[in-house]
């Protein structure tokens, strides 16, 4: 609670002081309250304050969709905003910019995309909201268009840069919170996504960096008091703080290079004579070179000292360079002008996947995203989307040269310069981090932003675009179009603000779905909310989730039936349901190959219950699976088994050999290959597939027993007596590996030994009688078994199960790219 009030506190007094501003810096006076320009530049002051610290905490929807979301839905109110009071005012202007037409190429190659793409319902909006999408992209070009209409006054942009400022105090406040008090967060019942608000910790990182780019621009550009500079100096040690715990090594780099030439500019400005004339040494520019260079030079055990205090840590993987480019050119040599399709790449990813990742602990992964934002979408919308950010990038920094030094060149125009130089500098760098990394939604946007505030600056003081101002009343022909135009922004940016909220709504259902039947085990609860969630938006992924409750409420069924007579008809309805939503995934999105892996398992388990043409359907689906992620071994071990159940021993030989072809550390896999080779009498292929397992996983005790058990039974004791040991020393209270320890044993004449092993096995096992019985042969000097073919059962006995698969250890392939964040933490998928 008392977090609770701080947060509130701050928010109110910032409140105030922006008021405050805004009055003294006249811009919302009453001549202008009902202008058009006014209530738009409102919206987005409102988006710039949301787009930082708003998430979907209640129902632990992905920070990344919750970022999609507000970003989406803020950017289409600013547009209707925009519409709207346009209409009223019947006029409008528009700055006449190259870098504002090649933005809208963005959007158009992107339509082309979705047009081409197989699937143009998923690459609209993206399957469950991503930022790889067609909306997403022109929300992000029509925020940067309404922003250089309507932020065409100095004191305008000032008014978004005291926002974001105000965004960037409550971001500190609440990140504080979540670092030091998550404890007493945790007890209130909230369930925290990421311990960042912007997303991820590497986007906090990004965030705070651009910070400190406004930070280091101010100082150095502007008239600052002793007092203001000591509130900046003490942002900027703020920033550098919420850097060093998160440690993003490009981002040093990045920082790094900018505070250089901040340094290097204000030492040549106040020794050179070269500069301007109030242009002081930035001591703030030299600190940060030197913490960047620390952190840049430094051993890493010092480096990660703070994140360790703070007890933060993450790890992001995402495919590397190399990857992502080998990936990207093999999906576009099926169709390179307009890729994959929107939201597509982890369909390229699977279709493409590297043999390397096979052995990495990442084989299962699918990755939605390349090494970074911009190169995911060459991938997924092609060269034309290669060729508009081409000519985006471009355009910005023709404009920026440009118009930079129009503006130094004009007397009296240091706010002007200011903004048109914060405004650049802060879109160059995050479109630059857009390309080596995939950042949060709300700095993607806030790129689209500040690209349309510099093309808002350009019309500053020295002009170098012109302004094209229309007025409806003037001519009615165009006045009439724009009216139409407008009205129909309206329409779109209602329709799509309705389509993201829509699909926020199904994502909560759904994940309200998995914390019912995964925390409270509560089927029918889970099957309600996901019945929402699937009337919202039918998503293959829900439905996959409804076949899995349909086979939990199958097994529940028959565990509690006393007769299979008793339960037919409700075995066939429930069995029927479940096909229909498995195959109804696979319709959902054909390219995904789990949604065919899914119906392909579902099928094989019911083979062994007679269904006609059931084996024939599983072969089919998981041999699908397999033409969209060649050599998956899950895929793989599926038709192995499945081949096994049918008797088809050789072609289960063939699928249990190429699993551990291409993933040498399956252990399901290996231990399958050695059930089979057993059948086959290949006692000693067994013992390589068994020993395969125990040398990936020396802390697997049942791997251990088999492998005794397998050289038990060939008659190799002293092996025998080594493997079983293992096991023991690994789970000591492995009754089953001290039995067969006690006969190897016996047979290696350690009769103290064997006795020891079957008392320590009677203990836990007293009402055994044949424990008691070998018990009592071997302290009379015996054989433990009293006939020979007794010991012949026990030399006979299959060591090796259906089951055994635990949980397996993976190493780094070089396909991937790791990031430690913080204190470095599990990797989990």
């Amino acid at each position: 609670m008392h977090g609770t009030r701080t947060v509130v506190s701050v928010m109110r007094w910032w409140a105030t002081l922006c008021k405050s501003a805004f009055v003294h810096m006249n811009l919302f006076s009453r001549d202008e309250a009902t202008s058009a320009h006014t209530y738009t530049l409102w919206a987005i002051l409102g988006l710039v304050f949301l787009l930082p610290v708003f998430l979907i905490v209640h129902a632990a929807v992905p920070p990344m969709m919750s970022k999609v979301a507000v970003a989406g839905v803020g950017a289409l109110a600013v547009l209707a905003v925009f519409a709207i009071t346009h209409i009223r005012a019947q006029k409008i202007s528009m700055p006449r910019a190259l870098l504002l037409g090649a933005a809208w190429l963005l959007p158009l190659s992107y339509l082309l995309a979705t047009l081409f793409a197989d699937d143009r319902a998923v690459s609209l909006y993206g399957e469950r909201l991503t930022m790889d999408s067609f909306v997403f992209i022109v929300t992000g070009v029509v925020l940067l268009t309404v922003a250089a209409s309507v932020v065409r006054t100095q004191k305008a942009a000032l008014a978004v840069y005291l926002t974001m400022l105000g965004t960037a105090v409550l971001v500190s406040v609440v990140q504080v919170v979540l670092f030091f008090a998550r404890d007493t967060i945790a007890a209130t019942g909230i369930v925290l996504s990421s311990l960042s608000l912007l997303g991820s910790l590497n986007d906090l990182a990004v965030f705070y960096g651009l910070v400190i780019v406004f930070v280091l621009l101010s100082l150095l550009m502007l008239p600052v008091t002793v007092v203001v500079r000591g509130v900046l100096g003490f942002i900027v040690a703020v920033s550098l703080y919420f850097l060093m715990v998160v440690n993003l090594t490009v981002l040093w780099w990045i920082i790094g290079i900018f505070a250089l030439g901040c340094l290097i500019y204000s030492a040549s400005a106040r020794y050179g004579g070269g500069g301007h004339p109030n242009v002081r040494v930035s001591y703030a520019a030299l600190g940060i070179v030197a913490v960047c260079a620390l952190y840049i030079l430094a051993p890493q055990s010092i480096t990660e000292q703070l994140a360790r205090s703070a007890q933060v840590g993450e790890v992001e993987v995402r495919p590397s360079w190399h990857t992502t480019v080998e990936v990207g050119r093999a999906a576009l040599a099926s169709n390179a002008l307009f890729g994959v399709g929107p939201d597509r790449f982890s369909v390229a990813w699977s279709a493409n996947i590297p043999p390397e990742i096979y052995a990495s602990e990442f084989w299962q992964s699918s990755f939605s995203y390349g090494i970074g934002y911009v190169p995911t979408t060459i991938v997924t919308a092609g060269l034309f989307a290669c060729l508009a950010w081409l000519l985006f990038f471009a355009a910005l920094v023709y404009h920026g040269v440009r118009g930079i030094v129009l503006a130094k060149k004009q007397k009296g125009a240091d706010i002007a310069l200011y903004v048109r130089v914060t405004s650049f500098v802060a879109a160059s760098y995050l479109w630059v981090l857009t390309v080596l990394q995939v950042p949060s939604p709300a700095l993607v946007m806030f790129a689209f932003l500040f690209s349309g505030l510099f093309i808002a600056s350009l019309t500053y003081g020295a002009s170098p675009v012109r302004t094209l101002h229309l007025a409806f009343r003037e001519t009615p022909s165009i006045g009439f179009l724009a009216t139409l135009s407008l009205t129909v922004a309206v329409l779109l940016s209602l329709g799509g603000m309705y389509g993201f909220t829509s699909r926020v709504s199904a994502e909560i259902a759904y994940q309200k779905a998995l914390r019912v039947i995964n925390s409270e085990g509560d089927l029918a609860a889970g099957e309600e909310h996901l019945r929402r969630a699937l009337s919202s938006r039918p998503v293959d992924v829900y439905y996959r989730l409804m076949s899995n409750i349909d086979v939990a409420r199958l097994q529940q069924l028959i565990a509690q039936a006393e007769t299979p007579e008793a339960i037919r008809d409700q075995v066939q309805d429930l069995l029927a349901r479940t096909i229909s939503n498995a195959t109804a995934a696979t319709e959902a999105d054909p390219e995904d190959y789990q949604n065919w892996y899914n119906l392909g398992l579902l099928y094989a388990n019911i083979t062994p219950l007679g269904i006609s043409g059931s084996a024939e359907s599983a072969q089919a689906a998981l041999e699908r699976a397999l033409e969209l992620r060649p050599d998956a071994p899950t895929a793989l071990l599926a038709l192995a088994r499945l081949s096994r159940s049918v008797g088809d021993s050789s072609e289960a030989y063939a699928y249990a050999r190429r699993v551990v072809e291409v993933r040498p550390r399956y252990s399901e896999a290996n231990l399958l290959l050695a059930q089979i080779q057993l059948e086959q009498e290949d006692v000693a292929g067994a013992l390589r597939s068994v020993e395969a397992v125990t040398i990936f996983e020396p802390n697997n005790p049942v791997a251990f027993f088999q492998l005794g058990l397998l050289h038990y039974g060939t008659d190799q004791y002293d092996a025998a007596v080594a493997a079983l040991e293992r096991a023991i020393e690994i789970a000591p209270e492995y009754a089953n590996a001290r039995y067969f320890l006690g006969l190897a044993y016996w047979r290696l004449n350690m009769n103290p030994a064997a006795i020891q092993q079957f008392e320590m096995v009677a203990e836990t096992n007293p009402d055994n009688t044949n424990v008691q019985t070998i018990l009592s042969n071997l302290r009379a000097g015996r054989p433990p078994f009293e006939t020979e073919s007794a010991l012949d059962d026990v030399q006979g006995f299959s060591p090796i199960g259906e089951d055994g698969a635990v949980d397996e250890p993976g190493d780094d392939a070089s396909s991937l790219e790791m990031e430690s964040v913080g204190t470095p933490a599990p990797v989990g998928q």
